[in-house]
């Protein structure tokens, strides 16, 4: 088979999808690519794919011995689109996640992997698409310091302008809702940080519970 590949998409460095077959990477050939069904050991499938290494053409196919899975290539496509969408523009994880499964069939949706997973995943590979700042450019300043509009406030609350950074975020109306709170809920991350920062430590209170 000689073709235009027109329905392969990547989905990881390792993975592609051609009609609904899932593949993954096996071995560099002479002539491109190869790729063999992820169903090889599941279902011991021989269905595999040889294509340019522009990712373009089919030079070489063989037959499933299965039928194609349309509602785990669904999944797939989100989670591609979910790793684009969160390099390419700065929703938060959770809606970039949920427009994503919203487009899914109810098959496919059963089939996501847990939620809170991937949010992780994807809250780790948006930090990794930022360029590590050294401390000395990390300059925080103008409206790097404040609030979001309308109702715009200071919230750098400290900066000691150090190499070894240590900057506190605090609003005037969050400290005085501190300072009037019975009970502080205190919580620290190190995987979640941003780069360039070890450690990020978070403040939690009840507000206006009924």
């Amino acid at each position: 088979m000689d073709s235009e590949c027109s329905d392969i998409i990547k989905i990881i460095k390792t993975k592609v999808i051609i009609n609904d077959y899932i593949y993954v990477f096996q071995k560099n050939v002479s002539d491109g690519l190869r790729y063999t069904c992820v169903q090889r050991k599941k279902q011991y499938c021989k269905g595999s794919v040889t294509i340019n290494s522009s990712k373009t053409k089919i030079l070489k196919f063989q037959e499933h011995s299965h039928n194609p899975d349309s509602a785990e290539a669904e999944v797939c496509h989100a989670l591609n689109a979910m790793k684009e969408n969160i390099i390419n523009n700065f929703d938060i994880p959770s809606k970039v996640y949920a427009k994503e499964v919203n487009k899914l069939t109810d098959v496919a949706a059963c089939l996501m992997p847990n939620e809170n997973n991937v949010k992780r995943n994807l809250r780790r590979i948006r930090n990794n698409s930022y360029p590590t700042i050294s401390s000395k450019e990390f300059v925080l300043e103008g409206k790097w310091t404040m609030t979001a509009e309308p109702n715009q406030q200071k919230f750098l609350f400290y900066d000691n302008q150090s190499i070894n950074s240590r900057i506190i975020f605090a609003s005037p109306d969050c400290l005085e809702i501190l300072s009037q709170s019975d009970h502080v809920f205190m919580d620290g991350t190190f995987s979640s940080c941003p780069k360039g920062f070890y450690q990020l430590y978070v403040l939690h209170v009840i507000y206006k519970m009924n």
